[in-house]
């Protein structure tokens, strides 16, 4: 009895160690307490996240070099320039280019893109819901929060469509321009049919993949951007962020 107990405080002290320093540090990797606190666009589609995360890097580059990365994205198209054999673990797996596309920059609001092989999970795909060329990306699934739905709907309603599982969520990408080279900010919001397996499964599984795969993301992206713009930036520091 004693054992048992002990072993379920050592759970317990293990869970409020990550829920309490770790987790907060992988939901805004690379990002100031500022940029996730910043209202950006896209935010409205998800009303209230279960779960959000706002991660952030530098690239030495202006924005019109990394936006042609961006608008390649998917499978089918330029990949998610993240780890390949993680994603195939998953069934995410897709070939990541390290070249711009050019028959792939014609990105319109309406297009798809897909996360996920055909024969992948399903309903892995998203949405362009607004784009603004080099600056502004964001993706979302099912319907915009406008079809159909007052801002007195339920979040699920107006995140329409889910994805399988009870899912919705919302994707933006952000380019900021700082004296010629990037910030790049990604911020995910998602929601889900609220159960205690739905939570269990998210938490547990969804949220440190997400972390694995976009934190790896973003460095592959400032990686063949700076690979291909190579020009020395001065490193900012937090203090010099807007």
């Amino acid at each position: 009895m004693i054992g048992t107990l002990a072993r379920l405080a050592a759970i317990g002290t293990a869970g409020a160690a990550y829920l309490i320093g770790v987790r907060p540090q992988l939901q805004q990797w690379g990002a100031t307490a500022a940029e996730a606190m910043e209202p950006l666009p896209g935010d409205t589609l998800i009303a209230g996240p279960r779960f959000a995360t706002t991660r952030a890097i530098m690239i030495a580059a202006p924005p019109s070099a990394v936006w042609p990365w961006l608008a390649q994205m998917g499978e089918g198209r330029g990949g998610l320039y993240t780890y390949e054999s993680l994603e195939r673990t998953v069934g995410l797996g897709m070939r990541s280019t390290d070249h711009v596309i050019p028959q792939l920059q014609e990105l319109a609001s309406g297009d798809t893109i897909r996360l996920a092989p055909v024969g992948g999970p399903d309903g892995l795909v998203m949405t362009v819901d607004r784009l603004e060329t080099p600056g502004l990306l964001v993706l979302r699934t099912g319907r915009p929060a406008t079809d159909g739905a007052g801002e007195d709907a339920p979040e699920a309603l107006r995140a329409g469509d889910y994805f399988a599982g009870g899912q919705a969520a919302s994707w933006a990408l952000v380019l900021r321009d700082l004296d010629g080279a990037t910030r790049l900010l990604s911020r995910w919001r998602m929601t889900w049919a609220p159960s205690a397996a739905a939570d269990l499964f998210n938490g547990a599984l969804v949220e440190p993949l997400h972390f694995a795969l976009e934190e790896k993301m973003l460095r592959g992206i400032r990686d063949r951007v700076e690979r291909v713009n190579a020009r020395p930036v001065e490193p900012l520091e937090a203090s010099d962020l807007p």
